[in-house]
């Protein structure tokens, strides 16, 4: 509940007002906030579970312990991967931007275009230096990923084939982020394939944002994804890891596997305005939590569990600061 005060008028005016009104509140929207939005802050946690949530199935499925600090270091490395493409993107739409949508950060001005270039390279530079410090594969690993969210960012976005796949092929290498960690076994092939069909089939429904949209069975790829490679992953894991988790990862699995279908069921052979489908798109991002905490929770010890909590919570906060910010 928001605190009011009321003034000399007899209005009320609520805490969040006075602190948009005063001089830290200005400072926070002229500075922080264009900051937030260009990262697209509440969906950077995606990222930060892809790697968790590889390290934790594939520790299960090789029945091994995490460590702590590695798993923290690649988590960190993916979050600020993940900071540096969405950077990047703005930058290389910048001319269209201007034209298109000029609210946004870089084409209003809202930091320097300069300024943002160069947070992108110290993010790059920063998570391959992490990568480096964990291992060979993973810095091999992380180098690719730079490149292939750079391919996508300058080139294969304007084709929404070869955009799909890229994109869901750097979902699937910040998952393989966490993997490295451990080993590669063969079934941790399923939920690879998983995450990056998933991404793939987000990518080129996404196109809808753009245009006047017409969905076609095509909808409930994301929703067979995730059921699928999970229920398949199942018969790899050892009983020791399957059992204690597998109840709490049916919940996580159900409610992502649920929302992503009734959204698809619900824009299937409709016409889509744009705006409708933003929100099914945020939607599908957003299931990605619920899916990769299933994977999380196979190889969760008490320290991956802490690392867990921390991030629901920090993404609970995030999402409750940004409805906060909308309304003040």
């Amino acid at each position: 509940m928001l605190i009011s005060k009321t003034t000399k008028y007899g209005k009320k005016k609520t805490f969040a007002r006075r602190f948009a009104d005063s001089e830290l509140g200005y400072f926070f929207r002229r500075h922080i906030l264009p900051w937030m939005r260009l990262i697209r802050l509440p969906n950077v946690l995606t990222a930060f579970g892809d790697s968790l949530g590889g390290a934790c199935i594939a520790a299960a499925l090789n029945g091994i312990e995490l460590s702590f600090w590695s798993v923290l270091d690649v988590c960190f490395c993916s979050t600020v991967l993940y900071i540096f493409g969405m950077i990047q993107n703005d930058w290389c739409d910048l001319p269209e931007d201007t034209r298109l949508r000029p609210e946004r950060p870089l084409p209003n001005h809202d930091m320097p275009v300069a300024a943002a270039a160069l947070v992108a390279i110290a993010c790059a530079f920063v998570a391959l230096t992490l990568a480096a410090l964990t291992g060979r594969t993973t810095f091999i690993l992380a180098l690719l990923l730079v490149v292939a969210i750079s391919a996508y960012n300058f080139k294969l976005k304007h084709n929404l084939a070869s955009g799909s796949v890229c994109m869901g092929l750097c979902r699937c290498l910040n998952m393989m982020l966490g993997v490295s960690l451990v080993a590669f076994t063969p079934a941790i092939i399923l939920p690879l394939l998983g995450i990056t069909i998933y991404i793939g089939a987000v990518t080129w429904l996404a196109d809808g944002e753009n245009r006047k949209h017409i969905p076609t069975r095509a909808v409930f790829i994301p929703s067979i994804a995730l059921g699928v490679s999970w229920l398949i992953t199942l018969f790899f894991i050892p009983g020791k890891a399957l059992w204690p988790a597998f109840l709490p990862s049916l919940l996580c699995i159900a409610i992502a596997v649920f929302f992503a279908f009734w959204s698809a069921k619900k824009i299937y052979n409709r016409s889509v305005q744009p705006v409708m489908m933003r929100r099914f798109i945020g939607l599908l991002i957003t299931l990605l939590i619920p899916w990769q905490t299933a994977w999380i929770l196979f190889g969760a010890t008490s320290h991956i569990l802490l690392v867990l909590a921390l991030a629901v919570i920090t993404w609970l906060l995030i999402k409750l600061f940004s409805k906060w910010i909308a309304q003040s």
